[in-house]
């Protein structure tokens, strides 16, 4: 079809004159790899196109990474190479007038890196794990975790829900049972599950060696998916991946683990950095957008209900609708930066809340006006470093608007403010990380980062001759400092009773939603840790986040 599109194009007409023509050229091809191998008449079990198979029986691909195939071996040729090199293709395709390059059959990192997760589960889990032991040597096995270690890792997930955003985990948050594979995830939350739980709450169960595997093997994913990639960060997918596989590589030497873990979505890690490299970012040629389509055919099915009245949707309409059109106001600089999004809660007066703040009462928001008067006095000493800071005049007199939320770069950021009237709900305002910038030792203004937790957000104009800027007030986290175990894991924790210390900042300088997660405690399986660990969506931490996290001392002048 793709073939005659390329010749004959598609013509487009207009009350019977032709408007427009389109010829149409089928680029590249993907999809579920088993759909792919039969298109291709592949009867070799998994394999990237572009690759010499380095099975054993057509099954594992244990070894490194072998020569690529040539465009005329993927379409069977036959005058191109000897008729025993076929690698398991059976006869000539339906791609054969159509592949241009190997490039043609696109990498789905969707599938491959959710089945990879689904992998790695089995090889963890106590009760389908014996598939990937050593015959004989079961005892030697390093992926091996217990039941009682599997429960403590669900039920820290489950406790840790309350402080994950959508954003940060793409879709269910909640623990898995070791013998329950499926679950109730989908591929997105699989993905999700091996980038940010595996190094942080089962990784720590394994030897030392076997730890840092994993741990590479999970920086090197959450770096290729990223929307921005590097020379640097290509280079790093490879080291990490290279970590990975030389570990098993050892094990399958000292007989400690059997060659089934190198499955074909195992194997394909090889190829991701010259995929990168050749093809573009992992992303962009996911089938994720695929699933858009599936959303197009849900919602004509809806509409197909709605006509025939067959169903009502009265309530999910009216829901709809409120969401359809957020009330925003622009940043008073320019388009494009951060907005503050409604419903609006009140707008104060600043002379009214001096009055406030000099009685020592009343709040601002529910929240105790003083407690934002002393977090703004902490942001003028930090912005004009100055020891004795006091409120300008001009801080008087103006109108400041209270907003539940904010946008900015495409993600919206939900506070404390709307959730504190909503007795259905245990969660809190979201978690952050923001920037601020400090002077080190030798007088050099440094950047660091921050975590907290958003309270509201609120415009203000900080300069009596500029245009103001959109706030953020927020819980400062009490300490923050990079994992013993592994250095690209921040660990935070949150006063749970007593003083809290509050901060003031600019939006302009939020980073990233960041969830936190609990960590059962090595001794005490049953009880979790008092700091958590803190995980960031789309953009993977610092190999070393030591050099870049701060104190909050660093903000905090006056309690």
């Amino acid at each position: 079809m793709f073939e005659n599109l390329s010749v004959n194009p598609i013509e487009v007409k207009q009350d019977g004159q032709i408007v427009a023509t389109a010829n149409i050229y089928s680029v590249m091809t993907g999809g579920d790899m088993v759909e792919v191998n039969s298109l291709l008449k592949h009867m070799v079990r998994g394999g990237h196109p572009g690759d010499k198979s380095n099975s054993n029986g057509g099954m594992y691909f244990s070894g490194p990474k072998g020569n690529d195939r040539t465009k005329e071996s993927l379409l069977l040729n036959k005058s191109s190479f000897p008729n025993d090199e076929c690698y398991g293709i059976k006869g000539k395709t339906v791609f054969f007038n159509l592949v241009h390059s190997l490039e043609y059959f696109e990498f789905d990192e969707l599938h491959c890196y959710s089945n990879l997760a689904k992998q790695l589960f089995e090889m963890f889990s106590p009760s389908s794990n014996e598939r990937y032991k050593y015959e004989g040597n079961e005892h030697l096995y390093p992926f091996s975790i217990s039941k009682e270690q599997y429960k403590a890792v669900e039920h820290a997930i489950n406790s840790s829900s309350k402080y994950i955003s959508a954003e940060t985990f793409s879709g269910s948050f909640a623990g898995q049972s070791f013998d329950n594979q499926k679950g109730n995830y989908q591929s997105v939350d699989w993905i999700s599950w091996l980038v940010h739980i595996v190094p942080l709450l089962i990784a720590p169960f394994c030897p030392p060696d076997c730890k840092d595997a994993i741990s590479a093997l999970c920086h090197g994913l959450q770096v290729s998916l990223q929307w921005c990639i590097t020379p640097e960060d290509l280079y790093d997918i490879k080291t990490s991946f290279s970590t990975w596989f030389n570990y098993l590589n050892k094990c399958l030497v000292q007989k400690m683990i059997s060659r089934t873990v190198f499955l074909a979505n195992m194997h394909l890690l090889l190829h991701v950095p010259s995929i990168i490299r050749r093809m573009g970012l992992l992303r962009c040629l996911s089938l994720r957008s695929m699933e858009r389509g599936i959303g197009k055919l849900k919602r004509a099915i809806f509409n197909y209900l709605k006509l025939s009245g067959m169903v009502t949707f009265e309530k999910e309409e009216k829901e709809r609708s409120a969401l359809a059109k957020p009330i925003y106001l622009e940043h008073p600089l320019e388009e494009g930066l951060p907005q503050l999004w409604g419903p609006f809660a009140s707008s104060y007066n600043t002379e009214e809340l001096r009055q406030k703040i000099d009685l020592g009462k009343s709040k601002i928001a529910s929240y105790v006006t003083g407690t934002w008067a002393l977090a703004m006095l902490n942001y003028i000493a930090r912005r004009e470093s100055c020891p004795t800071p006091s409120f300008p005049s001009h801080f008087f007199g103006q109108e400041m608007i209270i907003a539940p939320k904010l946008w900015c770069d495409n993600t919206v950021y939900s506070s404390d403010l709307p959730m504190r009237s909503n007795k259905n709900t245990t969660k809190k305002g979201e978690y952050i990380m923001f920037s601020a910038t400090k002077r080190n030792a030798l007088k050099k203004v440094e950047t660091r980062y921050y975590f907290a937790r958003i309270l509201f957000f609120f415009s203000f104009q900080y300069n009596s001759d500029g245009p103001g800027s959109h706030f953020c007030f927020a819980e400062l986290a009490q300490s923050q400092e990079a994992a013993c175990s592994n250095t690209a894991i921040p660990t935070v924790s949150f006063v749970k009773v007593g003083t809290r210390d509050h901060v003031i900042f600019d939006a302009c300088v939020i980073e990233t939603l960041v969830g936190l997660v609990y960590r059962p405690k090595r001794d005490v399986l049953t009880e979790l840790s008092s700091h958590q660990m803190v995980i960031r969506p789309e953009v993977a931490f610092k190999k070393d986040m030591r050099k870049v996290l701060g104190t909050p001392s660093d903000l905090i002048f006056f309690k």
